[in-house]
């Protein structure tokens, strides 16, 4: 159907975002929704800040959420590649990521009608990738300020 678009869309996307050189991650969160995550080095002043430390840098959807190690962040050879041919070692990375799963988001795992009747969004791969490609932006620009 039109209107429940996460049955269209893959559980997992990643890619080296262009622009920045940096890994970007999307994963279906159990609700349904999506999380996104940016890899990060010690060259950005985000490398290792707890989530909770974030204040109004960076902007995203709901805020960060989560910083740290994830289990096999980058699992497509294709990427892994492109990765190291850029210098960047997945075991180095910090990972800074948010979700889709706040009070005014549709959970496609939960009562959807009631929810869409609710006028809760949900937020479908081409948004969270725009946020992801944005967060990507604003780790670069931290990183620069902080040469």
């Amino acid at each position: 159907m039109s209107n429940q678009p996460w049955k269209a869309e893959p559980n997992r996307v990643e890619w080296v975002e262009p622009t920045t050189g940096l890994p970007c991650l999307l994963l279906r969160a159990d609700a349904g929704t999506w999380c996104g995550y940016v890899g990060v080095t010690s060259r950005c002043p985000w490398w290792r800040v707890d989530y909770l430390d974030f204040a109004s840098e960076p902007l995203v959807h709901g805020g960060v959420t989560f910083t740290g190690r994830l289990r096999q962040p980058i699992t497509e050879p294709a990427v892994l590649h492109q990765m190291l041919e850029l210098g960047l070692i997945p075991d180095e990375l910090w990972w800074v990521g948010f979700d889709c799963n706040h009070l005014e988001d549709l959970r496609p795992n939960g009562t959807f009608q009631k929810q869409w009747e609710a006028g809760k969004v949900y937020r479908d791969l081409s948004y969270v990738t725009a946020e992801v490609v944005n967060l990507a932006l604003q780790a670069s620009e931290a990183s620069r300020r902080a040469r």
